[in-house]
């Protein structure tokens, strides 16, 4: 093997894991919630095995709406884009998710699918 090859290849890896790392704010997020089901748990909170939290599908759709809108609240400049929606901002996102739309579904299932993924990369970090 060359030795280019080689420093591409070392490149390739180490972006590979810069991009899997989870920035310092998510670590702040809800995430999910704590066992007693009153109160939302940070990412922190729900990867700690010492801490008891619910899984995602333990929560009903009330704490799941109510989750993904903190979620959004909590991210100043959270923008998205849906074809048919046009472009969301935080406020109407908000709004939408709060009152169970065909939209607000839509984003709650989207911010569903990160969380899940962000949980398990947390996991991963942990370890």
């Amino acid at each position: 093997m060359s030795r280019a090859t080689k420093k591409t290849k070392k490149k390739r890896s180490t972006a590979k894991r810069a991009s899997t790392k989870l920035s310092r704010p998510q670590w702040t997020l809800p995430a999910g919630y704590m066992a007693s089901g009153k109160k939302m748990a940070n990412l922190r909170e729900v990867v700690d095995p010492e801490t008891p939290t619910m899984n995602l599908s333990q929560l009903s759709d009330k704490q799941r709406l109510d989750l993904v809108a903190k979620r959004i609240e909590m991210q100043p400049d959270f923008q998205i884009a849906m074809l048919g929606a046009g472009l969301i901002d935080q406020k109407r996102a908000i709004q939408e998710v709060k009152n169970g739309t065909p939209i607000g579904r839509n984003l709650a299932e989207i911010e569903e699918r990160l969380l899940n993924h962000v949980i398990e990369t947390a996991k991963k970090q942990k370890s």
